[in-house]
């Protein structure tokens, strides 16, 4: 609530590109209710199209988690379900991750040069990890934030110090979760390379 004293629209005229497992999408061709209104056009790196609907999963608990991550960000006020950080920005869905939350570097390497070569977004959001350092994607990192963009990846849940891309990148605002009290969240990744920690 203090923030959207100090930026009331929300983000509006800001995008983010969310890079995840896509959207929840209805049988009515509409997003999830409380991202319809803000979704822009993406694109699937999974199935290689541009219809980036999450089909959901029969393994493991990542079950919707790009909606879920593209609400944090961006769900609008509308009196129903919850509202975003950003809630008046415009959300990029782009799959690159699978069954169970799966996916490749190369999918993930070639959502970022499409994001960049496009100027799709202004801010690309990546709730995902585990990598290790990749010259090809720290390339394509280098070359967004030459070009104004900013990445911002999860640290990881592995509880561990050990670095974790393209969250460690130095082209990345690494971010780990703390608890209410700002303790270090008993799941997160911690390091020197980390740079802001949040509830």
């Amino acid at each position: 609530p203090t923030a959207w004293q100090l930026v009331p629209n929300g983000g509006l005229g800001v995008s983010v590109a969310v890079l995840d497992t896509g959207i929840l999408g209805l049988a009515s061709g509409t997003w999830h209710p409380d991202l319809d209104a803000n979704i822009k056009a993406g694109w699937d790196f999974v199935e290689n199209d541009s219809n980036p609907v999450d089909p959901g999963s029969s393994i493991g608990d990542d079950v919707f988690h790009g909606t879920h991550v593209a609400g944090t960000i961006g769900a609008v006020i509308n009196d129903n379900g919850i509202g975003g950080v950003a809630f008046g920005a415009g959300i990029v869905p782009v799959r690159v991750l699978g069954e169970g939350g799966t996916g490749s570097a190369s999918d993930l390497i070639a959502a970022i040069n499409w994001i960049v070569e496009g100027r799709r977004a202004d801010v690309i959001n990546m709730s995902l990890g585990g990598l290790p350092e990749i010259a090809q994607l720290e390339s394509a990192l280098q070359r967004g934030v030459e070009n104004d963009l900013l990445f911002v990846a999860a640290a990881g849940n592995a509880s561990t110090s050990v670095k974790s891309y393209p969250a460690a990148s130095p082209y990345v605002l690494a971010v780990s979760a703390v608890d209410g009290a700002g303790n270090l969240a008993g799941y997160s990744n911690f390091g020197s390379w980390i740079d802001l920690a949040a509830p």
